[in-house]
Order: structure tokens, then sequence, then C-alpha cells
């Protein structure tokens, strides 16, 4: 039991910094059980998203947050679809956003998951994600 929680620890510790390292996942939520939750905000979106919240531009904020709750949502379909990776999903009530936020969430128990399993992961969601950017007209 042990080695299982220090391995998720580690592994929780390594996801952290890879989200820190990317331009376009956010991370939202850090959990002393090793539970994740993050989404995918491309650059452009993530900006606007600041400008807004930054000048008091509730509406348009909740608004901009509606279409970054779809784009993570159609993600997570698409992903599972894929068959080759599986993230689940959530909606968060209380999150720096304005209204309910849908993220990705990431439970880190399986003792045969390394840090290329959770890079690949990233670039797959990336991949669907810069699809679905287009799809979506964001």
């Amino acid at each position: 039991y042990t080695t299982l929680l220090r391995q998720a620890d580690t592994l929780s510790g390594q996801l952290q910094d890879l989200l820190a390292d990317q331009q376009d996942f956010e991370l939202v939520t850090r959990s002393d059980t090793f539970i994740l939750t993050y989404r995918y905000v491309p650059a452009h979106l993530r900006q606007r998203m600041e400008a807004l919240l930054a000048s008091g531009q509730v509406d348009a904020a909740t608004e901009l947050n509606k279409q970054l709750n779809t784009l993570n949502a159609k993600l997570q379909n698409r992903q599972k679809a894929q068959g080759d990776s599986f993230v689940s999903r959530t909606v968060l009530e209380s999150t720096r956003y304005p209204g309910p936020t849908t993220v990705l969430r990431v439970v880190m128990t399986n003792v045969k998951t390394r840090p290329h399993h959770l890079r690949a992961i990233l670039a797959e969601q990336r991949a669907i994600g810069q699809v679905l950017v287009a799809e979506l007209g964001l």
C-alpha cells in the first residue's frame, strides 16, 4: 500500500509539472488523494478569459466558460471513442470561473502508469483539442 501511495504521489507531481509547462492546459485543482483536474484551454482562449475576468465582464466570461466546457466535454468524448487512452471528466461548481466548469479528471492509482504515458495522453488531448477548436470555430 505504501508503494502505491508513493507511486501515486510521484505521478501526481509529475503531471502537475507537465501541465505547468503547457501553454494549452490548465491545472484546475490539486488533491491529496491523487485526483487532479485540468482542462484544455488554448492560449488565445486563456488570454481572452483573463482579459474578460480582469475587466469585470462577467457575462462574456460566463459565455466563454460555457464554450470551454463544451470543448472539454467533446474532447473527453472523442478521446474515449478513439480508444487509445481514457481520462474521465466532471463538472466543478466552485472555480475561479463564472458558472460550472467542465474539467478532465485523472486518478493516479495505476501502478503501471509512467511519465511517458502522461505525456502521450496530453499529446493526444492536444491533437483532439486543436481539431475541435477548428470545428467549433473557437
